[in-house]
């Protein structure tokens, strides 16, 4: 028992004195630089090298002079890591990352181990692209993927086809995560430009000082293409104020694409009404009134709007003209008659219905012959304005005939009703009176009116019987109301 002993203890004494200092270098050659507490941090990764973690260090590493401990890569550049990887080392496209190119493959790998799998000196990829691309990350407002450091969805790290080593055409790169802006560029009747060609043109990739990363602020950035509308807007003596508050020009338009002619957000009516659904007080006190009848049930609307467009009536950034018209329009009870007062309803309504004493033909308002527009508007003082009749937008009869109107502080009851073969009036401007046109309307047929292309028009309620042929209203085709009979 005791020559066992001496021998086991002679072991560990021989052990002992084999056992390197990692102080003192060894002046002989090794066979595992790891072993012993010398090299040992260099494999202590998560993930470890393949040469390192088997402690096959020359296969990188030669000696230079083993007296001194000192030792030399066995190649340099991309020529030393193509002794293994002989598939990563050649680009496999027109655009090469720079350190890749010039073989500086430690510029973003740890040649020992890392913390992932491809041994990548931080573990998170972003925090290593930083380092040299320090100014992507300047902005308020980042894009998801480079504010949490995954470049590597976006870009490539050796080589690539597209530039900027992006993985795929811009656009289609951009989409491929922005999947609702995709589909519905896909299946929009109006594409903004930029989004059909180049998301770059507005937004910037990593971050910015704007919300979206857009390139100036939102206003800003599309008056730098719309610069027409912008002047238009500036120049307008009756300013939209939707074009210069809030959100500007998204209060109205898509930025991508919409079902809309024009980018508009909505149909052209429902645009509108996002604001024009309330009473809007001006800052010269007066007060737009609300629209939100056109979407009531039950109620005719007036052409444009059946059309889904208020930009029959109105310009959309700004006019010379009050209430954004485009033409002249009195909006007065009474109202001397000239043309240019009614400018604005003459663009679509035949001027017959106005100028001739006796018609059969110019409107189906009048008692045989006798043009009962004509008999209103025509007095030299007081003739009546369309107001003290019409509703611009939607009333409850075909003829956007309203229930009441306002004189001063009063409203005048009208009391119209239709019949078959013309109507009648009880109203606060005269007794009651009944007109008939004689028989059924002799107004000449016009085309039936037709909605612009791809645009549904808004169905007209039940209407009420009236004998009338569909639009033999002497008006024009253009205009999808009706005259009053």
């Amino acid at each position: 028992m005791r020559r066992i002993a001496f021998i086991l203890l002679a072991s560990a004494a021989t052990l002992a004195r084999a056992q390197p200092d990692p102080a003192t270098p060894p002046t002989i050659r090794v066979l595992n630089c790891t072993e012993g507490g010398c090299h040992a941090p260099v494999v202590d990764h998560k993930f470890v090298h393949g040469p390192a973690a088997v402690g096959a260090c020359d296969v990188c590493h030669v000696y230079d002079l083993p007296e001194k401990h000192t030792f030399k890569l066995k190649n340099t550049g991309t020529d030393l890591c193509a002794f293994c990887h002989i598939d990563k080392v050649r680009p496999d496209g027109p655009v090469v990352h720079e350190p890749f190119g010039k073989g500086q493959c430690a510029t973003c790998h740890n040649p020992h181990g890392g913390e992932t799998r491809t041994l990548m000196k931080t573990r998170v990829v972003g925090d290593l692209c930083i380092t040299c691309h320090e100014d992507t990350s300047h902005g308020s407002f980042k894009h998801a993927p480079a504010a949490e450091g995954r470049c590597n969805e976006c870009h490539r790290s050796h080589s690539a086809d597209e530039p900027r080593l992006l993985t795929m055409p811009s656009r289609k790169l951009c989409l491929s995560c922005h999947e609702p802006v995709a589909m519905k560029i896909e299946h929009a009747k109006d594409v903004h430009e930029p989004a059909a060609e180049d998301c770059l043109k507005c937004h910037l990739p990593h971050s910015s000082e704007f919300p979206h990363t857009l390139t100036m602020e939102p206003k800003a950035l599309c008056v730098s293409c719309h610069e027409r509308q912008e002047q238009e807007a500036l120049a307008a003596e009756h300013k939209h104020s939707a074009v210069f508050e809030d959100r500007a020009c998204l209060n109205c338009h898509q930025p991508h694409a919409s079902s809309h002619e024009k980018l508009i957000a909505e149909d052209g009516v429902g645009a509108c009404l996002d604001c024009h659904d309330q009473p809007i007080k001006l800052t010269d006190n007066r007060v737009v009134q609300s629209v939100a009848e056109v979407r009531a049930e039950k109620h005719f609307l007036h052409g444009p709007i059946k059309d889904q467009t208020c930009t029959g009536c109105h310009y959309p950034h700004g006019s010379k003209l009050s209430f954004l018209l485009k033409a002249s329009y009195s909006d007065r009870f009474y109202q001397p008659f000239n043309l240019e007062s009614y400018a604005l309803c003459f663009t679509c309504h035949l001027k017959e219905l106005a100028l001739e004493k006796e018609t059969t033909t110019g409107t189906n308002f009048r008692d045989g012959t006798r043009n009962l527009h004509y008999v209103h508007v025509t007095e030299p003082e007081q003739g009546r304005g369309c107001v003290a009749c019409h509703n611009n937008h939607a009333a409850e009869t075909k003829p956007l005939i309203v229930e009441s109107v306002p004189y001063g502080q009063w409203r005048i009851p009208l009391n119209f009703k239709q019949t078959e073969v013309g109507g009648s009036c009880a109203s606060g401007c005269h007794t009651a009176k009944s007109y008939d046109r004689g028989g059924p309307p002799l107004v000449k047929q016009i085309a039936p009116y037709t909605p612009k292309p791809g645009v549904a028009p808004t169905p007209d309620p039940t209407p009420e019987p009236t004998g009338e042929p569909a639009n033999g209203d002497g008006q024009s085709a253009s205009d999808g109301g009706a005259m009053p009979d």
